[in-house]
């Protein structure tokens, strides 16, 4: 079976979400490294900028929480220089701030010194694959393994946010780990705002669903929806959360490109992506047509948000209002 990209369809989706975009959109999770883009790095945002718009919308992309990429690097100063990039890119640009790549053994001290160094660092974002363990176990692996609690105690201190990517994959959010966890930290430290990616890992919206009573009575619990390709799982976030902390975001040019639809199956889930593909039983000529994930993500928004009948303002709120007050209020 071959993998071929499905271009008609996906003009056709750009040109609805063209007619759609709104003023002003904050893309709340993207990452960028450096050379990704091939591009001089002074010009490294407007690139990211100019070809996101040529998907949600000209001239439409005016800031963005801008992370590194959250490999496993073999060196500390390739870690180093990965978080330093992405720093020095939103130090001096107006709507764009960073989300910093942070791992246990950092530790509070080290952390604290780029904090002071970067006003515009307004989150940290630790990953599952920074827990002491190795990359296969590291995706059953609770919160605190890889957000010790001096994370949490960071941000609640210098009054920043925390991107959690969760962990214990199998049940995501209906894991009772991760629900017992997010309400363990979000009493304890009520000040930092624990935003959960990808709308804690919605892809697979029953699951999602029959999880999203942890977060009951929890006022600093946000979302971003980037990487969501089931309309369903958005609707129930916009049910659930309401349209005051669900963010818009793209997941990066890399990641939203690479990836196509991510599809609940059974009990779990897989990504449609150009280097996989699952062995379906189909005819022998069939050519699986996939879209960019940043596409499928952006349909199933519009598509949930139509079907609980978003207002304008509501839209705007989702696209730019929310990031606004959590993210660039945050700016020291």
């Amino acid at each position: 079976m071959g993998y071929v990209r499905d271009f008609e369809y996906e003009n056709e989706l750009i040109e609805r979400f063209q007619k759609r975009a709104p003023k002003k959109i904050f893309d709340a999770h993207f990452h960028l490294s450096k050379g990704e883009l091939d591009v001089p790095d002074s010009e490294v945002l407007d690139e990211f900028a100019r070809r996101t718009n040529k998907v949600v919308g000209d001239g439409v992309v005016h800031g963005g929480l801008l992370m590194g990429n959250p490999n496993r690097f073999e060196t500390k100063e390739q870690f180093d220089a990965e978080r330093l990039f992405a720093c020095q890119l939103t130090e001096n640009r107006e709507g764009f701030v960073t989300a910093l790549l942070v791992r246990p053994q950092d530790g509070p001290e080290e952390t604290e010194e780029w904090l002071k160094k970067y006003p515009r660092i307004v989150a940290l974002k630790p990953y599952k694959n920074y827990a002491p363990c190795d990359k296969l176990a590291s995706y059953e692996v609770d919160i605190l393994d890889f957000a010790p609690e001096w994370m949490w105690e960071l941000a609640e201190k210098w009054n920043i946010s925390v991107v959690l990517h969760l962990s214990h994959y199998t049940h995501m959010l209906n894991d009772p780990k991760n629900g017992e966890q997010i309400r363990y930290i979000c009493k304890k430290y009520p000040k930092a705002t624990m935003v959960l990616a990808h709308c804690a890992m919605a892809h697979h919206p029953d699951k999602f669903k029959s999880g999203l009573h942890y977060l009951e009575g929890l006022d600093n619990v946000w979302m971003d929806c980037s990487g969501i390709s089931d309309p369903l799982s958005i609707i129930y976030a916009l049910k659930y959360m309401g349209t005051k902390k669900i963010m818009y975001g793209s997941d990066g040019w890399n990641f939203g490109q690479s990836l196509g639809r991510i599809v609940p199956s059974g009990g779990n889930f897989f990504a449609v992506h150009p280097e996989y593909t699952p062995d379906f039983v189909l005819p022998p000529d069939y050519k699986l047509m996939v879209l960019p994930n940043v596409v499928e993500g952006l349909y199933a928004l519009y598509a949930g948000g139509d079907v609980v009948e978003l207002t304008r303002e509501d839209w705007n709120d989702i696209f730019w209002n929310n990031a606004e007050r959590l993210y660039l209020n945050a700016i020291r």
